[in-house]
């Protein structure tokens, strides 16, 4: 009896390193990924870069990247007669995706960055830096479980550039990742552009950014008092709204009660809200040592006062009544 087992697909398999799935899965890109797979199964063939870009439509930088990043990986070797990326358009390629922008700030003696983006990492670069650096496979694993999803490679290549080239501490990215977080921000180009912000703002060490974000969380329940006790429901606070309400607080030194006071007197004197109305308000109280109703009410009261003296007569009620009577001047 003849007896045939047909497998189908699995008549032809080729083996892929457990490594590749085990350290490798999360932090290549599809790219190489779809490179890698048709290297193995063309394991011990001479493979050209023509052909492989080609069958794969990818490009001559794309394929010499892949495969830069499997061999510092250890899954291939490369060979001369494998690859051959060493072309010019391949070098320019790869030399303007690596251009670092900055500029020389000659007054400071400090290089600025002139950019809201890093430039991005390859394949190969973040698993070298990867290697180097085991904390940065820690803050990829702390800010996907932040963020709730998994990292595409951009992903990955932005957060290593910005711990690697822009020189931010995993620590401090951790933290920026969480108030980004917590805006509801959670694009890694709304995280890049926060990035760039802290910088500019000279945010670089775990208690700046701590007292950044308490700073940051006040300003937040601050602008949330002020909507409430002006009843804005319906939009955002512009920025020159914000930039009044900041002065009220941290340059004046007002609490809530005071600018709601502001805001009635402003309401009956103008029949609306006008932010600049109850600034010269506040600014007034200010300079004259007003810091409580209090304090506020007992102003208005000597001002209603002296406004009631302003306005009494200046002549004689009963002179008035005889003069009008007898025409006579009273003796």
């Amino acid at each position: 009896m003849n007896i045939s087992i047909d497998l189908g697909g699995w008549n032809g398999i080729f083996a892929v390193p457990v490594s590749v799935v085990d350290e490798h899965l999360r932090l290549a890109n599809a790219g190489a990924l779809r490179v890698l797979l048709y290297l193995l199964r063309h394991a011990g063939e001479s493979v050209e870069t023509e052909t492989l870009c080609s069958v794969l439509k990818i490009e001559p930088f794309e394929a010499e990247d892949a495969v830069s990043y499997w061999v510092s990986a250890g899954i291939f070797k490369r060979q001369e007669n494998v690859l051959k990326p060493g072309d010019a358009a391949v070098a320019q390629e790869t030399a303007r995706r690596r251009e670092i922008m900055q500029v020389k700030d000659t007054a400071a003696g400090n290089v600025k960055l002139m950019t809201s983006s890093a430039p991005r990492l390859s394949n190969t670069e973040v698993a070298e830096l990867t290697q180097k650096n085991p904390e940065l496979q820690f803050l990829f694993q702390q800010a996907e479980s932040i963020l709730g999803r998994f990292f595409s490679s951009t992903d990955i290549s932005v957060l290593a550039s910005l711990y690697s080239w822009a020189g931010m501490p995993a620590d401090v990215l951790l933290m920026l990742i969480e108030y980004c977080a917590s805006q509801k921000k959670t694009t890694m180009r709304a995280i890049e552009k926060a990035a760039f912000s802290w910088l500019d703002q000279g945010i670089d060490t775990h208690d700046k950014a701590d007292r950044y974000m308490r700073e940051q969380k006040e300003k937040t329940e601050r602008y949330g008092l002020v909507k409430s006790a002006f009843g804005i429901y319906d939009r955002n606070l512009t920025d020159k709204e914000r930039e009044y309400i900041d002065c009220w607080f941290a340059e004046l030194g007002f609490d809530i009660s005071m600018v709601k006071l502001a805001f009635e007197r402003t309401v009956a004197n103008t029949g609306r809200l006008s932010m600049a109305y109850i600034h010269k308000i506040l600014q007034s109280w200010h300079s004259k040592g007003i810091a409580t109703t209090q304090q506020a009410a007992e102003e208005s009261e000597k001002r209603s006062r002296r406004k009631k003296e302003a306005e009494k007569p200046t002549f004689d009620l009963e002179e008035l009544e005889y003069f009008s009577t007898y025409n006579t001047p009273k003796i």
